[in-house]
């Protein structure tokens, strides 16, 4: 059940209090809920988690917009660690980058060299051959 699904039925719960009169509790176990967590709702109670999810989704946002896009989840992890001065998991950063629509850039892969033909070819002065006629045979 997503967030939005439990705010519609939050909201059906409270409309149908004030229509029916009929007791919280009541309407909680129908609807198979806590009602705790139909309080919370009410009193929109914001957790610790969320305040922090909140506070490293505006960081994420301000390091995507200085490195034009280019981090992964594992470069934002570490700049974040950097920036804030405590370790936050990487897994968390992930997917909040994830519910940002943030990814990183993937880059072409480059050539490591060139095949270059030498300019000038030494001579086989020793003219040596490496040939045996048979097995374990000196030349």
């Amino acid at each position: 059940m997503g967030r939005s699904d439990r705010h519609k039925i939050y909201q059906a719960i409270k409309e149908l209090h004030k229509e029916t009169k009929v007791s919280i509790s009541l309407l909680c176990k129908i609807a198979n809920i806590c009602r705790q967590a139909y309080y919370n709702w009410k009193i929109e109670k914001v957790t610790e988690n969320e305040k922090l999810n909140k506070k490293l989704s505006n960081l994420i946002q301000e390091i995507n917009n200085d490195v034009n896009g280019i981090y992964g989840y594992r470069r934002m992890t570490m700049n974040i660690s950097v920036r804030t001065g405590e370790s936050v998991n990487h897994k968390r950063i992930y997917r909040l980058m994830k519910k940002l629509g943030i990814c990183s850039v993937i880059r072409k892969k480059r050539k490591k060299y060139l095949a270059v033909q030498p300019e000038q070819i030494a001579e086989n002065i020793l003219n040596r051959k490496f040939e045996a006629t048979a097995p374990n045979e000196n030349g």
